[in-house]
């Protein structure tokens, strides 16, 4: 019932109506809502899902269900920035993508000398990938998202990471807190700590860059 209704086009100016969706838009993200996102993952994971049957579904984009891979690309990414950077940014600037790529560097080195146990398939859910309170409305006490440009399946501590650390979300240490933990306690596995040491960096540095 919630679902954005296709209304009019135009190919000249690239434009698409479509009618208003129901909701409330959610501002910042309380201990409330950390129990709505943690509740729809749940409800995401791949080894639960029904719908994948049958269905080529990508991995999501920017997804962490290999990090290493993930962390190389991010590393491909930066490097074009700097790039740029020697040629038109000032000192400072350079300085501090120089720092981001160390800091990378040695992030991927500690994945390579780990092995990764987040990514199994069993582990992964289907994620919206860019997630955040700018993609996501309150309707009948339910989370619902409306942006599925990026979604696929993936490795749930990325989406945990771009909540807590996408800087529009605004979501205070409390709560950050709280959300790890509640992660964790649906994710019950000794090595996921250490998982999310990992990624969370490399998933910071994704922000910066942005």
């Amino acid at each position: 019932d919630n679902i954005p209704k296709y209304i009019d086009s135009c190919e000249g100016l690239n434009m698409l109506i479509m009618s208003k969706l129901k909701g409330e838009k959610l501002k910042k993200v309380s201990n409330y809502h950390v129990d709505l996102i943690i509740e729809n993952m749940i409800q995401l994971k791949r080894k639960s899902l029904n719908l994948a049957n049958g269905l080529d579904i990508s991995d999501a984009s920017d997804s962490m269900v290999n990090p290493l891979e993930a962390a190389i690309k991010i590393l491909n990414r930066l490097n074009d920035e700097i790039n740029i950077a020697d040629r038109v940014f000032k000192h400072s600037i350079k300085d501090y993508l120089y720092w981001l790529r160390e800091e990378l560097l040695v992030c991927i080195k500690s994945i390579e000398n780990n092995v990764s146990a987040g990514g199994s398939e069993g582990n992964q859910v289907f994620s919206f990938s860019d997630v955040g309170v700018h993609n996501c409305i309150i309707l009948n006490g339910k989370l619902q998202y409306f942006d599925f440009e990026h979604s696929g399946w993936d490795n749930p501590m990325k989406q945990i990471g771009d909540w807590l650390l996408c800087p529009r979300n605004r979501i205070d240490n409390r709560t950050s807190a709280y959300l790890v933990e509640r992660y964790l306690y649906e994710w019950p596995k000794p090595l996921y700590m250490i998982e999310i040491s990992r990624c969370l960096p490399i998933i910071n540095i994704k922000w910066n860059l942005l």
